[in-house]
Order: structure tokens, then C-alpha cells, then sequence
């Protein structure tokens, strides 16, 4: 229940509201169109450009998820991490046993030196 008495409306307040209400009526702009396709993503991949992108690398032909995603990612998709995470998964999927394992530990020690490296700048700032 309100605390507040909702206002009368009043025509001056009525023809207030319809101003406003002409102002808000999303991007116009190809530009702003296009910043705003990838709002959705902020909610877990509910984006369809996201899914899209999802289903035709998961059933891409095997041995081909990897081209595939690389084929499909556009310059705005490779500026979001979900996109680019998903293509680099996919690539990496591709590779044999002993070359995925040369990947990984490489990331977990690059990983490792830039935490230590942070830790060493904080012990010293300190």
C-alpha cells in the first residue's frame, strides 16, 4: 500500500507525462541499435544473438567448432567476454590431449605469476 496520495491528473501534468513519454522511445541511431542488441546479456545469456551463436558452434560439425565460432564472431561480439570465452572453449576443444594440457598449464602459470607479481606490489606499497 502508497504512503503517497497518488496526484491528480491535472491537464498540465497530462501533457507533462506526454512529453515525456515522446522523449523515451529507445536508440534511433544505427550506432545505438547497435550498442544496445547486447543488453540482454547482462541477464545470463537470455540474449538471442548469444544463443544463436551458441547453438551453431555446439552443433557445428566435429573438428569444426573452433573455424565455426572463429567464422561467426564480429568485431562487436569479440568486445564481450561471453562471446569471446565461448570461442576460445571452442578452439581449444579441438586440440589433442597432450597440446590442450601444454595450454592449460601455461594459462595456470601465467595466471601465477601476475598473483605474484600483485601480491609483490602490495607487500611494497605497504
Amino acid at each position: 500500500m502508497p504512503l503517497r496520495k497518488s496526484p491528480t491528473l491535472t491537464p498540465a501534468l497530462l501533457a507533462a507525462c506526454r512529453r515525456n513519454a515522446r522523449k523515451s522511445r529507445g536508440p534511433r541511431t544505427p550506432q545505438g541499435k547497435a550498442n544496445v542488441r547486447f543488453n540482454a546479456l547482462k541477464h545470463k545469456g537470455r540474449s538471442e544473438i548469444f544463443r544463436n551463436f551458441y547453438y551453431a558452434v555446439h552443433y557445428a560439425p566435429p573438428g569444426q567448432m573452433g573455424m565455426t565460432a572463429r567464422a561467426l564472431l564480429t568485431p562487436d561480439m569479440a568486445r564481450l567476454e561471453a562471446f569471446r570465452t565461448l570461442a576460445e572453449v571452442a578452439s581449444e576443444c579441438e586440440l589433442p590431449e597432450k597440446e590442450r594440457r601444454k595450454l592449460y598449464l601455461s594459462k595456470i602459470r601465467s595466471a601465477a605469476r601476475r598473483r605474484t607479481i600483485f601480491l609483490r606490489t602490495i607487500r611494497e606499497s605497504y
